[in-house]
């Protein structure tokens, strides 16, 4: 049984971390499914993806959280 949220503190880990694998796993499978070799990403490529993550991971924990508090 998964522990309750208790803190939005907590919450937000939660979102990073599996945010974190979602990418990962999705980026895995795409480059199989295209057959590359590699899954190299440039440093503009690396700002962008932690930008776009960082405002999702405050978008996801920030719509769970008021729904907690609810």
């Amino acid at each position: 049984m998964k522990k309750r949220i208790k803190s939005k503190k907590q919450l937000i880990a939660i979102v990073e971390k599996n945010l974190a694998k979602t990418i990962d796993k999705l980026f895995r499978k795409l480059h199989k499914r295209a057959k590359t070799k590699s899954g190299d990403i440039d440093p503009i490529q690396i700002m962008e993806l932690e930008a776009i993550s960082e405002q999702l991971v405050s978008l996801i924990a920030e719509q769970v959280w008021q729904n907690i508090e609810s």
